[in-house]
């Protein structure tokens, strides 16, 4: 099923005076004492045990067991009034909130504890002392949430509009106790939480008509989102962006859609750009800001031209002198351009990239003396780390440096304060991860000063970032900023077929070296689903032997797709990887506690519910101000008390305690995308290359996928998928950047 409806089958029970009333004799499927059971089918809620649900529907037949059941039209959880749901229900939902102070808030407040929570919490302390501020907040936060969520739920079923409920969620927690009356009276200002979709559903069943202004506004919206998202950028063609729109309403109205368009731009929550020659672009207001700034920003920079060359120049000369590494002349250009205020390198695996930044900063340590302070930064943890291992000096995530913290902003992310960077040089690696947003921020901390330097390295060839823009491609393609491209690969011919075949894919060539350390095993068959089953089993078997060669952290397996989401998604993505992984190398346990997440399945009807066992492999998807998206971790303890679960998860160093809501921004880790491993390193790794994933199959994604491997690289399927994704170029993301540099520095 998709993601929104979630088809669950599960046995509820009963109280014997509603059974008599309401279950057909043949229905109660065991009974404990007063209490019967019975079995439900149908689209549920998120519940934990305890919780009690009121549900309407009408009773089937299972054919296979010729039995009852409930087949459920809609179902909504109760506001909990039983002690033993009250405490179920503040352990699960009020962060913070153990047995113990649960059942004691029980014990004070009985069947009125949510009411008391929500709307008196002032009487919490008095009657349970060992509360504090923050488990208070967390009680009036969590009961009035639940309350808001009911009444929301309850009004949207009355008008046959089914919400899953993360929506239900994001509702709640935006609007609290005014979410009806938006509902009610805006229910297109949801298009900020819902898609258009979600949003025209209540809008209609509201009583909006199909031709009112509001709705085009909404979905030109939602058009001008999703098309910046498919295609990573932050402008679209406002021709395209009419096409999409239309698509959504599934309504014609030009005189309707021009009114939208110009009404949008008016309030300037559009930017119109362009010509009637070149076409009009439409970017949202905070994005064409970013671009317009950061552009402005960089031109001051550029324009202060170089300084200090001679100075430079000496301690190079010094540096060579007394140093056993040879620097190429491409190198050396590189550390030459340090006498500008932004410089950058870029190049391919084992062109020496790492070499030229230890050379860059040991050269500036001499030529700068006193005022050398030195900030090195990268886009990811293990990025950082690795910096750090290459320069021998403290590196942080540009996160970190910025003082970034998660928010709903078009970056994914907000300053916590006016975070000012004073070091005189920074050095930012893996630049072709950053997106135009997180770049903004860090041209934002740093002041325009005299002494200011700015070196960014990175490989141009690799996948651009997974948010909007191509940061390091642009700043090279706009010609007004000192690069270097490093080209001579020191890896070539020194037993690194890995680096040999990356230059190949790079290059187009998809007859690829191999050996030992770079494979292609061939599983071709005309039966695709014979050859997916070939390739995954194969996989399994070079992981396990990988673990054994390199260790759990020493291979992984990668994909170019990830959900197994509709009929044509390939059952070789993460989501079906993973669970074969597990299956085989971390299988469950007898007497060890395992989660599993609310059970879902794709359209195919294949379960691809996540289950979390103790000492599987683990990576984060959603930035937390904790741990970043793309982080890898393994869990070290799951803690079952009473139905509750605790995680006990170590990130690198770092162990964090997550709560079942914390788990649902985490997926298994044995097998990610290749988007995930972007600033990491591996010694072994293991990808597939099918036909299956044709949408995927890119020369970016490969080329990038062969050089996260270290020692030893596996392509495991079919030499058409491998040919085919070396010939697809990635096609260019449109950016306005390089043109407003320009323009700035003239």
């Amino acid at each position: 099923m998709s993601d929104d409806k979630r088809y669950t089958i599960a046995y509820f029970t009963v109280n014997a005076r509603d059974a008599r009333l309401y279950l057909p004799q043949d229905a109660k499927t065991k009974q404990y004492g007063t209490t019967h059971m019975f079995i439900v089918k149908g689209f549920i809620p998120d519940g934990i045990d305890n919780i009690a649900y009121e549900l309407t529907g009408c009773w089937s037949i299972d054919k296979n067991r010729n039995q009852p059941y409930l087949d459920v039209q809609k179902a909504n959880i109760s506001i909990p009034t039983r002690k033993k749901s009250v405490i179920a229900f503040l352990r699960s939902n009020c962060k913070g909130i153990g047995n113990v102070k649960a059942t004691a808030i029980a014990n004070a407040f009985g069947e009125n504890t949510l009411s008391v929570c929500a709307n008196e919490p002032e009487k919490l302390k008095k009657k349970v002392p060992s509360l504090t501020d923050k488990d208070i907040k967390a009680l009036k936060h969590g009961c009035q949430a639940l309350t808001y969520k009911y009444d929301i739920r309850c009004f949207l079923d009355d008008k046959n509009v089914v919400l899953p409920d993360y929506q239900i969620d994001a509702i709640a927690d935006e609007y609290g106790a005014e979410a009806l009356n938006v509902i009610k009276e805006k229910p297109y200002k949801l298009i900020t939480l819902l898609p258009f979709q979600t949003c025209d559903k209540i809008g209609l069943a509201m009583g909006v008509s199909p031709n009112a202004r509001r709705r085009y506004v909404a979905a030109l919206v939602e058009a001008q989102k999703q098309l910046c998202r498919q295609n990573n950028t932050v402008c679209v063609r406002e021709d395209l962006l009419v096409a999409e729109a239309y698509k959504l309403l599934n309504h014609h109205n030009d005189e309707l859609m021009k009114m939208s368009v110009k009404l949008l731009v008016d309030n300037y929550r559009f930017i119109r750009f362009g010509s009637s020659k070149s076409g009009n672009w439409i970017y949202s207001k905070d994005d064409y800001t970013v671009e317009r700034n950061l552009a402005r920003k960089l031109s001051a920079f550029i324009k202060r031209g170089p300084s200090k060359q001679k100075e430079i120049d000496a301690a190079l000369a010094k540096w060579k002198k007394n140093s056993p590494i040879q620097l190429s002349e491409k190198q050396e250009e590189a550390v030459r351009n340090l006498a500008y205020p932004i410089s950058i390198v870029t190049g391919g695996p084992g062109t020496g990239k790492s070499t030229t930044l230890r050379a860059c900063l040991e050269v500036y340590k001499e030529a700068f003396k006193k005022n050398a302070t030195i900030l090195c930064m990268a886009p990811t943890g293990r990025a950082s780390k690795r910096m750090a291992e290459c320069t021998g000096l403290p590196a942080q995530t540009i996160h970190s440096a910025c003082a970034l913290v998660p928010s709903k902003a078009a970056g994914g992310f907000t300053a916590q304060d006016d975070c000012k960077i004073s070091e005189n040089l920074i050095a930012i690696d893996e630049m072709s991860m950053v997106g135009i947003h997180l770049f903004d921020f860090v041209m934002n901390a740093i002041e325009n000063e005299p002494n200011k330097k700015i070196i960014l390295l990175g490989d141009v060839d690799q996948l651009p970032s997974v948010t909007p823009g191509n940061v390091l491609f642009d700043l090279i393609k706009c010609n007004q900023i000192k690069y270097t491209v490093l080209d001579r690969n020191y890896r070539q011919g020194s037993n690194s077929t890995i680096a040999d075949a990356a230059y190949a894919i790079n290059n187009g060539m998809s007859n690829l070296p191999t050996d030992e350390t770079f494979q292609f095993i061939d599983c071709h068959n005309p039966d695709s689903e014979k050859e997916t089953e070939d390739i995954s089993n194969i996989i399994i078997q070079k992981y396990q032997e990988g673990v054994k060669k390199y260790g759990r952290d020493g291979c992984i397996v990668l994909s170019p797709t990830h959900y197994y989401k509709s009929s044509n998604s390939s059952p070789l993505c993460t989501d079906i990887m993973n669970k074969k992984i597990q299956d085989i190398v971390n299988e469950a346990k007898e007497g060890e506690p395992e989660w599993r997440a609310k059970s879902t399945k794709s359209k195919n009807g294949v379960d691809v519910s996540r289950v979390f066992r103790k000492g599987d492999r683990v990576v984060q998807i959603k930035n937390t101000p904790e741990i970043m998206n793309g982080d890898l971790g393994t869990i070290d303890e799951i803690i079952d008390d009473d139905g509750v679960y605790t995680f006990k998860i170590t990130f690198d160093d770092k162990q964090v305690e997550y709560d079942v809501r914390d788990m649902q921004n985490v997926e298994l880790g044995y097998c990610i995308t290749v988007h995930k491993t972007q600033g990491s390193e591996f010694p072994c790794c293991i990808m597939p290359a099918s036909m299956t994933q044709k949408a995927m199959l890119q020369r970016q994604l490969f080329y990038t996928g062969v050089t996260r491997a270290k020692k030893e690289f596996i392509f495991v399927g079919d030499k058409k998928a491998l040919d085919l994704a070396v010939r697809t170029k990635t096609e260019e993301r449109r950016s306005m950047l390089p043109a407003r540099i320009c323009k700035e520095c003239v």
